[in-house]
């Protein structure tokens, strides 16, 4: 039989906050069954004001746009497997969700991406870091980026 305390201490587990990687985590893979607009939920009220901010990274399914989430290529060897990809007749769009802080790798792997999907397409490629932490740090992450032919963004 379990003491009172440790009944105490198992019961205060169920009221801490997960992890900052797990809610990453959880975040992606709820943003992974986005293709379409019709498809944000009130869950993903977090990404809502940048979806409305921006409405060529979620269009409406009417529109014919093609969307590949979490699809894996292989490129120089490596496999790649960029967040979202939105392609459109004229250019491609290219997004990482980012749910932590700023690494210069997150700027070398989104290049990588644009590359690998300029190769294969020949279309212009706009790529961003979609920084979905709501960190007050965002928006210097976009003035630091802005500028390359990618950006950070805050939703």
């Amino acid at each position: 039989k379990m003491t009172d305390e440790a009944v105490d201490f198992f019961r205060s587990l169920d009221s801490l906050e997960p992890s900052a990687r797990a809610r990453g985590i959880a975040l992606h893979d709820m943003m992974a069954e986005v293709f379409y607009a019709e498809d944000v939920t009130d869950e993903l009220n977090f990404a809502k004001a940048a979806i409305e901010r921006h409405p060529e990274w979620v269009p409406p399914k009417a529109s014919g746009v093609k969307v590949y989430n979490e699809v894996d290529y292989v490129y120089d060897g490596v496999v790649l497997r960029p967040d979202r990809v939105v392609e459109y007749p004229d250019k491609l769009i290219v997004i990482d969700y980012k749910f932590g802080s700023y690494h210069k790798e997150y700027e070398k792997q989104l290049a990588k991406y644009m590359d690998l999907w300029r190769k294969l397409t020949g279309k212009k490629v706009e790529g961003y870091l979609w920084y979905m932490n709501g960190d007050e740090n965002d928006e210097l992450l976009a003035s630091k980026l802005d500028g390359k032919d990618y950006v950070a963004v805050k939703p």
